[in-house]
């Protein structure tokens, strides 16, 4: 409840005994009740204080302070306090055009002078480096935010934490396998001078190369620039500069194991500031504290966030989703009703082809005017979850944002099928033809599902001849892609698919790819050739798909004057040949074996 806020103190008496809260104990127990009551009378007002602060927020505006004489009499005397700070570390902290330290460490200095009756001003120093050689040379009495590592302890007294910031892997979108800092190891990361964790990351990470910088302005930059992979640091502070910068492919790719306490580090020859510092930190209430870090952290109380925009695409997509469903059923009947049409009124040929053609002019059109809704969908929905103008907060519209682009990029691809079936089926798609070899075509469509059947531990063996062929190369490298992506699709974890490339006697060219997968029954190797026919569901399999790949691979097939077939055997596997004329083949070098 972000709209809620308290506006002022119970106005029922604090004698009222509901708002009194004792230890009770067994009344045949009094020696326990002795020594519960000489317990809680042992409390000091100090440490009920800190109880109370730590665990219930209070709406007190004037907190009060116990000091020692010792420590008011040292206040008194050296009521200017020199701080050093971090000049551009927006929002943490800043130096505002007049010299003031703003940000979340500003406020809560300008509490604590309150409280303490003190100024704080700023020391002067450029950069974080030179903010702690001020400490060292007592040209600084205090640093504002600093965390704790064993070699400031040599100088520095701490106070309570006041701030806790955990630490990610930023890196650039394609670099999103580095999602721990053991993925790092033996890369370059861009870490700030003088900050605790880049000690940490030196120290417990040798193998990690560290490139030091003045700022974390220039570690996005080096990032950006691919002189560096990663930077690990707050996304609080890091999110404006690259707002600022215009940067949009840096994102939070992992967590690290570094969470950062920010304290006020105290010269430690001053152990009076220190303990009045202390005591004010803690004086401050638990709701202030929550006041001030939502004040610079942008979540001051306000409506719920407006999430309009996911809602409007995720229901896009469902409309488009049903669409497509509709389709598909609406198609499965027309190739029902045409058979029974066929049997029963035995219409011509050419009617027949006519109607085809309406249909694949009605898919071409109806999948063009589908496609620009989706290219928006697909965009805005990588530009939400970019996190350009905030971070989505709520872990489950994360989870339904990357299922919304993951849908849409499926659903496009679905589309894309059924253009280039309805093109082929119309008489529209003409072959780009021109000579080319085999062997470099077969080679790279290997490559693009290379990843895939090494994703599921799937050995691809490649018998291979350099073979000239004219024809159109990519056509021919889309019906590979299909043919090697089905027998990846449906082999086991720890399968093994086959190719080969030969040249038959009678100078035809046969391209066989072979699969220890779980087979097409006999009654349905014919019918999974036809558009949006697909194995039947009684086979344990869990892959989706359109049941377009095998009709266009048979299609761009014809188009080159070539053959093909199937050959399946349950729970054996499926061979898929492919014979292309003798009449397009130029040229036949010696064969070789490729195994990967």
């Amino acid at each position: 409840m972000a709209d809620l806020e308290l506006v002022g103190d119970v106005i029922l008496p604090a004698s009222t005994p509901a708002n009194q809260v004792r230890l009770a104990t067994r009344n045949d127990l009094p020696i326990l009740l002795s020594i519960l009551e000489k317990g809680m009378a042992a409390v000091t007002d100090d440490e009920y204080n800190m109880i109370v602060n730590k665990w219930q927020a209070r709406s007190t505006q004037n907190q009060i302070v116990s000091l020692t004489d010792e420590e008011k009499d040292w206040l008194k005397k050296n009521n200017t306090i020199r701080v050093s700070t971090v000049p551009n570390l927006t929002p943490l902290e800043f130096i505002t055009e007049d010299g003031k330290i703003s940000g979340i460490t500003g406020s809560y200095l300008d509490k604590i002078s309150e409280m303490l009756g003190v100024r704080f001003i700023w020391a002067g120093n450029r950069n974080w480096p030179e903010g702690f050689e001020m400490i060292k040379t007592q040209d600084a009495d205090i640093i504002s935010a600093a965390s704790v590592t064993p070699e400031r302890s040599r100088y520095l007294n701490f106070s309570d934490p006041y701030l806790s910031l955990t630490n990610m892997i930023l890196s650039k979108n394609k670099n999103s396998t580095y999602t721990t800092m053991d993925d790092l190891k033996g890369k370059t990361i861009a870490q700030v001078k003088g900050f605790a964790v880049t000690a940490f990351i030196k120290q417990d990470y040798p193998e990690i190369n560290v490139v030091e910088v003045e700022t974390i302005r220039d570690a996005l930059n080096l990032i950006e620039q691919n002189k560096a992979e990663a930077f690990i640091g707050s996304i609080m502070v890091a999110s404006p500069i690259m707002a600022e910068e215009g940067i949009d492919d840096i994102v939070t790719v992992g967590e690290s194991p570094y969470k950062i306490e920010e304290t006020i580090g105290i010269r430690s020859d001053l152990t009076l500031l220190t303990s009045a510092i202390d005591k004010a930190i803690n004086a401050i209430s638990a709701m202030e504290k929550t006041a001030i870090n939502h004040q610079w952290m942008s979540l001051k109380p306000q409506p719920k966030q407006n999430y309009t925009p996911i809602i409007v695409i995720a229901g896009l997509l469902i409309f488009i989703t049903i669409i497509i469903l509709i389709w598909n059923a609406g198609l499965r009947r027309e190739v029902s009703r045409r058979i029974i049409i066929e049997r029963e009124l035995k219409k011509s040929q050419k009617e027949a082809e006519l109607a085809n053609t309406a249909k694949s002019a009605f898919l071409a059109n109806m999948s063009h005017e589908i496609r620009t809704p989706l290219n928006a969908i697909i965009g805005f929905s990588e530009f939400i979850n970019s996190g350009i103008y905030g971070e989505i907060k709520q872990p489950k519209y994360k989870e339904y944002l990357l299922d919304i682009i993951s849908s849409s990029r499926h659903l496009a691809t679905v589309i894309d099928d059924i253009l280039d079936l309805s093109k082929i089926e119309a008489g529209k798609l003409q072959l780009v033809e021109k000579e080319f070899d085999l062997n470099n075509c077969i080679a790279d469509a290997l490559k693009m599902v290379q990843p895939i059947a090494n994703s599921k531990n799937i050995k691809l063996s490649y018998s291979r001849n350099s073979v000239i062929f004219q024809g159109d190369n990519n056509a021919l490298k889309r019906v590979i892609i299909n043919l090697l992506s089905n027998a990846i699709k449906f082999t086991n974890a720890g399968g093994k698919v086959d190719c080969m490339l030969n040249q038959l006697s009678d100078g035809s060219v046969k391209i066989k790819i072979s699969d220890t997968g779980i087979g097409i029954p006999a009654d349905r190797i014919e019918q999974v050739k036809n558009p949006f026919e697909q194995i039947e569901n009684s086979f344990d399999i869990n892959e989706e798909g359109t049941g377009l790949g095998l009709s266009i691979v048979q299609k761009l097939t014809e188009l080159h004057g070539g053959n093909f077939t199937l050959e399946s055997e349950l729970g054996i596997g499926t061979v898929a040949t492919i014979i292309l004329p003798e009449s397009r083949v130029i040229i036949k070098k010696f064969e070789h074996r490729l195994t990967s």
